[in-house]
């Protein structure tokens, strides 16, 4: 009997979604199967191998008890030589990367994203062992965390994002300003592209999210010329931005957002 039946009184986790998203995303990048995967990792139960059973675990079941245990969980050095937390589609994956009987704990994507948070993790490497895995980067677990999709991750901070329908957004002025080599590598950047009309750099919270910073740009043209302005400018951003400093950008279009946006702060950027 598995460790996670014997704690929790449940099956142990497959995710045969999310593996098959996966896969063809290794396939080849493309922009929808990476939103599927995404989509299949917030609706999935990974599996976090620990060196020990899990304080308060008990036999209710995780799902009452995940919010007072004290977990600790093994982790490795990514290629960034940062702490990554390691996850696992299946107890299979797991055997793959470590053969001897250990512990193991199953939790929801959301809780571990925000325990990879919590604990300061730079990455979240998932299936390190196979057969079909992956890394999720700082910004996409930052992004993964909110509920949201991000739409272009990279390793620098910077990223943009969907936010689903619905989703309450609190819009305020920056907590913490940005400076000006920031602000001006952003204008330097978006000059270079007639359709931005104007940017705005604000604060936001998306659901009950931790606010951040944001950009928000008034484009003219279809949402595919927004995404190509939002990878160029992404990287600029990036290297302005500290370790644990996120950046989003956000396409600005007339509406409540918008409403507060412009209530919120002036733009940086006009044309």
């Amino acid at each position: 009997m598995s460790i996670v039946r014997k704690l929790f009184g449940r099956k142990s986790p497959t995710n045969p979604r999310l593996e098959k998203a996966m896969q063809e995303l290794a396939k080849g990048e493309d922009s929808k199967r990476r939103r599927e995967m995404y989509q299949a990792l917030l609706n999935s139960t990974l599996i976090l191998s620990t060196p020990q059973p899990p304080q308060g675990a008990s036999q209710e079941g995780w799902t009452k008890a995940r919010t007072s245990l004290n977990i600790q969980f093994h982790s490795i050095e990514n290629n960034r030589k940062k702490p990554a937390m390691l996850a696992f589609t299946s107890v299979e994956s797991l055997r793959r990367w470590k053969k001897e009987e250990s512990f193991f704990l199953a939790l929801e994507a959301k809780d571990i994203l925000a325990l990879a948070l919590k604990a300061e993790m730079d990455s979240i490497i998932i299936n390190p062992a196979g057969p079909i895995g992956g890394e999720l980067t700082l910004p996409e677990i930052h992004i993964l965390s909110e509920g949201a999709i991000p739409q272009a991750a990279s390793q620098d901070g910077a990223t943009d994002l969907e936010v689903k329908a619905g989703t309450q957004v609190a819009v305020t002025a920056p907590a913490k300003p940005p400076s000006e080599k920031l602000l001006e590598a952003l204008r330097q950047s978006l000059s270079a592209h007639p359709e931005v009309q104007s940017a705005y750099f604000f604060d936001v919270a998306i659901g009950k999210g931790i606010p951040h910073w944001a950009v928000g740009l008034v484009v003219q043209g279809d949402q595919a010329k927004a995404q190509t302005i939002f990878q160029a400018t992404g990287p600029v951003a990036g290297k302005h931005l500290a370790p644990n400093e996120f950046l989003d950008f956000a396409r600005l279009e007339p509406g409540p957002m918008f409403a507060e946006v412009h209530k919120a702060v002036q733009p940086f950027y006009k044309k």
